[in-house]
């Protein structure tokens, strides 16, 4: 119903905030990829809940072992409160 292309908006938004954010919270990501591999990526999520996928490579597994591997630090409180 959204779109991929407002889905896209949205994200790259996000992650063009994020990517100028205090180096504690941006490394996290910066250590995965770039502003564009997080902004596609998190796009495909919402398309693949929104139920415009599946475009998300590696559903679940991948979500929850990027989140207990690389993402791990970020994985608290205080970052999810930096989050939102």
């Amino acid at each position: 119903m959204l779109g991929p292309d407002p889905i896209v908006s949205i994200v790259e938004g996000f992650y063009e905030c994020t990517f100028v954010d205090e180096p504690w919270f941006t490394s996290v990501f910066e250590r995965v990829g770039g502003a564009e591999h997080h902004t596609m990526t998190q796009a495909s999520i919402w398309a693949d809940v929104m139920g415009g996928g599946p475009y998300y490579h590696g559903a679940d597994f991948r979500l929850s072992f990027h989140h207990t591997h690389n993402a791990i630090a970020l994985m608290n409180d205080g970052c999810a409160e930096r989050w939102v």
